[in-house]
C-alpha cells in the first residue's frame, strides 16, 4: 500500500510541462498508467469477491444467499 500512496504523491509533485509536446507525452503516459490502474482494480475486486465467497462458505452461507453489506 505504501507504493501505491508514493505514486500519488510521485503525480501530485510533478512539476509544470516544459512545453506542448511534453504534455502530450504526459497525457498519453497517464491514460496508459489509468488503463493499468483500471485492469488492477478490475482484478483486485474479482479476488475479493472469491475471498468473500469462500468465507461466506467457511461459515454456512450458500452461495447466492449472503445479502448486501454482509461484509
Amino acid at each position: 500500500m505504501d507504493e501505491l500512496a508514493g505514486y500519488i504523491d510521485w503525480l501530485a509533485a510533478l512539476p509544470t510541462a516544459a512545453n506542448d509536446a511534453e504534455r502530450l507525452d504526459r497525457i498519453a503516459a497517464l491514460e496508459k498508467l489509468l488503463a493499468a490502474t483500471d485492469a488492477a482494480q478490475a482484478t483486485m475486486l474479482a479476488e475479493l469477491g472469491v475471498s468473500q465467497q469462500t468465507a461466506d462458505t467457511g461459515v454456512g452461507i450458500e452461495t447466492g444467499q449472503a445479502g448486501p453489506g454482509t461484509h
